[in-house]
Parts: structure tokens; sequence; C-alpha cells
């Protein structure tokens, strides 16, 4: 049974890549130099440029990375305009620090004067990108810096916010696009309304164009009904839109050209798994074949020379063949089946995913966004079954370029010693802990009160809650924390942390599951 797992997913995902693939986009990696690096990716065509290309920049959104912008920045390319994506910093592969907002509108300054200095390789031809012809887009805190990033930048011609919004007049900034999703859980469908309204001085109208790209003053406010704000820069709605405003506020042609970005999302996502599973089948046939020492030293010379000969791939190899040798080592050393840990860690994903997103449509009826476009629910099965992928995607790239940081490093030198001293320990472990935490989940729901305990209980109870109402009357006071933000962070917190989770516990406490999970995780959980 597992091997036939192996085989579909490795040739839908190989299927999948091609589709996915545009073998005319070229990209070239830069880290600007000096006390604070920054690591850039630049997309172009591959085609021969003897002119200044369009040119847009792209930020990034919170816990994401310059990766997180790769299929909007390929669909732009693909339509013959440069995108130029970046790590702010304390991000992926650019330097170290904390969040800070000011920190980064300096990172974009840095980015845009690089982009303005650059030239063509014959410097008699002109600059590399049309400084006439620029753009701006975010996503989350990427929006929000290229927003106040374009709010005092006149050069730039187009900007492009998904997933947020912000201040904005009828004439600043140049020819602005609003995207946003039914779904969304920052800043909802009537709260976008209310901001756009600002941007215009009129009624507000979605998908209605207001104003002039000529003089600067265009306006569009958009909504798709497949993205929520985590998968808004993969949504194909969303960025189709996003870049048919860029061609059009450049003055360019919009090409009959479909997007394939969430082809190139499904396509990374497909791969990973595949390849990895692929991985694993060999390396637990090699270790019955060979001595561990052998296949150790085979792997690390694998890993090193490809990384050598392809840096680009380094980290995907390291975070790969990581995952594959704990996995072979469990199934080799400690008995385990593949195709159980499949089927259970898939029954538990399942349950999970599908309490998270019925939270999310929850979450909608209850804003008022699904209210207002009730024919978004429609579209409510293509969002989940796309929202997966996209939240895979995300996460897989933070956990590659996180594997780099001083922590990752760490933990990726702890797993390997673990797993020379001790093969299959790291999986034993997890499934220890598996088997804990669901016995937890499922044990009787009660509250028994010790006499002699029960005074203390009594007086700790107010005493905390007492402490709670005064730091929050304190950050109040201050200004640090709002009324607003308060009832923000409990709508937030209901909806996607504690809905979610006491749905799932009560599915996972029902008598259905556990015999589901009986009959598939017997051998697993034993």
């Amino acid at each position: 049974m597992s091997k036939i797992i192996v085989l579909v997913s490795l040739l839908l995902s190989l299927t999948l890549q091609l589709l996915g693939s545009d073998f005319t986009v070229q990209t070239r990696s830069i880290t600007l130099p000096g006390d604070f690096p920054i690591s850039l990716k630049v997309f172009t065509q591959r085609s021969e440029q003897s002119s200044g290309l369009p040119v847009v920049i792209l930020c990034h959104g919170i816990r994401s990375t310059k990766d997180t912008m790769a299929p909007w920045a390929t669909e732009l390319a693909r339509r013959g305009i440069a995108a130029v994506t970046f790590d702010f910093g304390g991000y992926g592969e650019s330097y170290r620090r904390g969040d800070s907002p000011a920190a980064n509108l300096a990172d974009v300054e840095r980015v845009i004067t690089w982009v303005k200095s650059q030239r063509l390789l014959n410097e008699a031809e002109g600059p590399l990108f049309d400084r006439q012809r620029m753009g701006i887009g975010g996503h989350s805190m990427g929006g929000t810096a290229a927003l106040e990033t374009a709010l005092v930048n006149p050069d730039f011609l187009a900007t492009i916010i998904l997933g947020i919004g912000g201040e904005a007049s009828p004439t600043n900034p140049r020819n602005l696009f609003f995207g946003s999703g039914i779904y969304e859980q920052l800043n909802t469908l009537t709260e976008m309304r209310s901001i756009f309204a600002n941007a215009i001085s009129e009624p507000v109208k979605e998908e209605q164009l207001f104003g002039n790209f000529a003089q600067g003053s265009a306006r569009l406010l958009t909504f798709s009904p497949t993205a929520d704000h985590a998968i808004a820069p993969y949504d194909p709605t969303l960025i189709t839109a996003a870049v048919n405003w860029t061609l059009q506020a450049f003055s360019l042609p919009i090409p009959n050209i479909p997007v394939i970005l969430h082809w190139r999302v499904i396509s990374t996502v497909a791969g990973y798994i595949g390849a990895v599973l692929v991985g694993i089948q060999l390396s637990t046939w090699l270790l019955c074949k060979i001595p561990r020492t052998w296949f150790l030293l085979g792997l690390g010379s694998i890993v090193a020379m490809l990384s050598l000969l392809i840096p680009e791939i380094s980290q995907h190899l390291v975070l790969g063949s990581l995952t594959i040798l704990a996995i072979a080592d469990y199934l080799h050393y400690k008995n385990g089946n593949l195709g159980v840990m499949i089927r259970l860690g898939g029954l538990y994903w399942f349950i999970i995913y599908l309490s998270f997103a019925l939270c999310i449509l929850l979450h909608a009826i209850v804003s008022g966004s699904l209210l207002a476009v009730p024919a978004a629910l429609f579209y409510f099965p293509q969002f989940i079954g796309y929202f997966g992928f996209s939240l895979a995607y995300n996460a897989y790239h933070s956990w590659k370029n996180g594997l780099f940081s001083g922590v990752g490093i760490s933990l990726a030198i702890v797993v390997m010693i673990l797993e020379i001293w001790k093969p299959g320990m790291m999986i034993t472990r997890l499934i220890v802990v598996a088997r804990w935490l669901r016995t937890f989940l499922r044990q009787p729901m009660q509250i028994k009160l010790q006499q002699k305990n029960s005074p203390w209980l009594l007086v700790a109870l107010p005493v905390g809650i007492l402490l709670l109402i005064v730091i929050l009357w304190q950050q109040q006071s201050t200004g640090l924390l709002t009324v607003e933000a308060l009832f923000f962070i409990a709508r937030l917190t209901g909806f996607f942390i504690i809905f979610p989770g006491v749905l799932a516990i009560l599915v996972i406490r029902s008598t259905f599951f556990s015999q589901l999970e009986s009959r598939l995780a017997a051998e697993v959980l034993r």
C-alpha cells in the first residue's frame, strides 16, 4: 500500500511541477551588502531587453519571506514586468532584528535605491529598470509598508495592496489597488469598504474603476470568493486582478496568458511530499542492504555535493534529508509502517483542518462578509481545497529559511546527533507525545475540588482575574491597548484558536472517531 502511495505521489508531483513551471522566467538572487544585509530576488523574462524594464517591488507579510511573493512575481515576469522580492530584516536570509514598522520602511527604501541604481551590462544602453514605470505592492505587513512608502514617494506609478487596509486619498498614492478575500479575518468586507471610501470620496462599489490611470487617480477595490488573509498572495483571482492593474497603470497591453501560480503552489507542496516519500522508501531499502555508517556518509556526501553545485537548493536538500533520515530510521529500526503513519497523520490533519475551515466560514457569516456576498458560498469548497496547499507552501518556505538561522542550525544538529546516537528516536518520541495527548484529550472531563485545596483555589481565581483586569486597564490607559484592539484580539482568538480547538477535541472524543482511529492506527499507537 505504501509503495502505491509513493508512486502516485511521485507521478502527481511531476505532473504538477510541469503545470506550475514557466521556463520563460529567470530569477537572480542578490544580497545588498553592508552592516544590515538584505536578501532579494529579481524575476525577469529570459528574452533580452534593450531598454529599461518596468518593475514592481513586492513586500512580504508577517511570518513570511520573499518566497511568499514568488508566485505573484512570476506572473508579473511572464508578462514582461520585472519583479523584485526581498526579505525584511528579521526574516528569511536578511539581517537579524525584531519586528519594527520603521525598520521595514528603511528596508524598502534601501531596495528602492538599489533598483534605481541598476544598469544594463552595457551601461550606454541605460538603466536596467524603467524609473518612469515603477510600482510597489505587498501583503499584510508588507502591504502596510508598501502603502506608507508609496504615500511619500511619487515615483511609483502603481500601488497594489493585498489583505490589509490603510489611509489613502483620492490622489495619493498613484493608481491604488486594494484586494481582499471574502473570508478575510483582519479587515472584513465592511471595514475594507470603509477604508476604500476614504480613497475615493464617493459611494463605494466593488469591481468598479474610479478615477483614471493617466492622472494617477485610478482606484479599485476587489474581493475574491476564494481567499482569506493568509492565502491572498496565492489566490488566482486576486493576483490576476493585481497583475492586470499593474499592466494598465504602466500603459501595457493585457496579454491572454492564464495564471499558473496556483499550480506552482500545489506543485511545490506535492513535489516536496513526493520527493520525501521516494527518499524514505529508497533509504529504508538501503539500510537493509548496506551498513548504516556507509548510508550516512553517502547521504551527507550527496547533500553536500548538490549544495555546492546548486546553492539555490541547499536549504531544500537539508530540510528534506533530515525529514527522510528521521522517518527512515524509525521505519527500519522500530519496525514502523509508512502506510499506517500516512493514514493516521492524514486523519488528524483532516479533522483539525476541517474544524479550522468551518470556523473561517462561521467568521465570514458573523462578520457580515458572506451575508453581503452570498454567492461566495458556492466557492467555499474551492477555497478550503486550495487553502491547505497555500498554508503548506508558506510553512514549508518558513521552515526552510528558519533552518539556516541560529536556532534552526542548532535544532538540525540536535536531530542529527540524536538520530546517529539512537536511530528512530525522534519519531518514536513524537509518537509517545501523540499517544499521551490522545489519552489526555479523551479522559473524562470532571473537576474535583479536594477540601484542602478548595480555599487556595477560591483565593487564587479572583486574584488572577483582578491582576488581569489591572494589566489590561494599565495597557489601555497608556494607549498600548485600546478597547477596539482588545475586541479585535478576542475575536481572532475565539474564532481561530478556541472554536477550532473545541470542535476538533469534540470530534476526537467521539466514539466514531475512536473506532476509526483504532482501525487505522493500531500498529502505531499500540
